[in-house]
């Protein structure tokens, strides 16, 4: 798995390894993406292999958070599709992105999974954030 850029956070709330995490209440602070709205800055990583380690990670807890490469993240409801464009969704599991919401929404996504997955596997993500426009349903 390739990374090259790690930085250490603080967690302003309860998470997991292989959750996309947003800036949190400081630049030195990230919490889980608790919407697809939310901008995404990186996911936790764990571990010396940086794989989804089971590890209770508790508002306080330092964290390495990647940036780039390829990262594990955990696929959400109705999984992921490979080589598709990922959002981050509430939990900071990745999610296809929307093909409609209720109104016209520009989301960021995170990037193209490697590979397709079921919700609450892990899958990982080829980092590129993008914005996408998605249309409102009956759009």
């Amino acid at each position: 798995m390739y990374r090259d850029n790690v930085f250490g956070a603080l967690l302003d709330a309860a998470a997991d390894c292989g959750d996309v995490v947003k800036l949190g209440s400081d630049a030195s602070h990230v919490t889980p993406v608790t919407a697809v709205t939310d901008v995404p800055y990186g996911v936790i990583l764990g571990g010396d292999a940086h794989e989804l380690d089971d590890v209770d990670l508790v508002a306080g807890d330092f964290v390495d958070v990647g940036f780039d490469g390829i990262l594990p993240c955990t696929a959400g409801g109705g999984g992921v599709t490979a080589g598709g464009w990922v959002v981050a969704t509430e939990g900071g599991v990745v999610i296809d992105v929307p093909e409609s919401l209720d109104a016209e929404t520009t989301v960021i996504a995170l990037g193209i999974a490697t590979a397709a997955a079921d919700e609450g596997d892990p899958v990982d993500v080829a980092i590129m954030r993008c914005a996408f426009t998605v249309p409102a349903s009956g759009s």
